[in-house]
């Protein structure tokens, strides 16, 4: 099984410290999706089911991730898993400057990054978290590679990364134990 994927590393700079009353990934999450709504949604009369643009709207994808229900990995299931994941190691009931956070998409949800980076752009201004403190994206970094150096709005996609699950390991059986703590 092979799945391509790029991590994308923000550094956010707030016009002042910001007080984090939730997780910041969740604050994130939230952002992402009410501004790839406003800009990607076409008929915003219709709910993402109903509409005929659901395979090609960035935030049908994204949050929605539509599937046809004829398809031979989700049998019967018309979506699939949201093709990103929101990563930020920023604890709660914190002051501060700089949000550093990761951005990781799969699979076809990579061609949608310049939405998603124009989804944080548009939010900035709103900014964040209860006290609504703007911020600007000082850049975003994928490895060593710079996407976009916080100066300009041009980005530098990088090369997409192939994860691949080695046919052994995909067929052997391995108990694992996880403790909830």
């Amino acid at each position: 099984m092979e799945i391509e994927y790029n991590n994308f590393d923000f550094e956010l700079e707030f016009e002042e410290e910001v007080f984090t009353d939730k997780y910041p990934a969740f604050v994130l999450r939230s952002i992402l999706g009410n501004e790839l709504k406003k800009f990607s949604c076409i008929l915003k009369n219709k709910n993402c089911e109903e509409c005929p643009l659901k395979f090609q709207c960035a935030y049908s994808f994204v949050f929605e991730t539509p599937i046809k229900k004829e398809n031979e990995v989700l049998m019967g299931r018309d979506k699939a898993t949201h093709p990103f994941t929101i990563h930020s190691m920023v604890d709660i009931n914190k002051n501060i400057k700089y949000l550093n956070f990761s951005l990781s998409l799969f699979g076809r949800g990579i061609e949608y990054f310049p939405y998603i980076y124009y989804s944080f752009m548009r939010a900035a201004e709103n900014g964040m978290f209860r006290q609504r403190i703007p911020y600007k994206i000082n850049r975003i970094m994928s490895d060593n590679f710079v996407v976009n150096d916080g100066g300009s709005e041009v980005l530098n996609l990088p090369e997409r990364k192939l994860w691949t699950l080695d046919r052994e390991i995909q067929t052997s059986k391995k108990k694992i134990k996880i403790d909830l703590l």
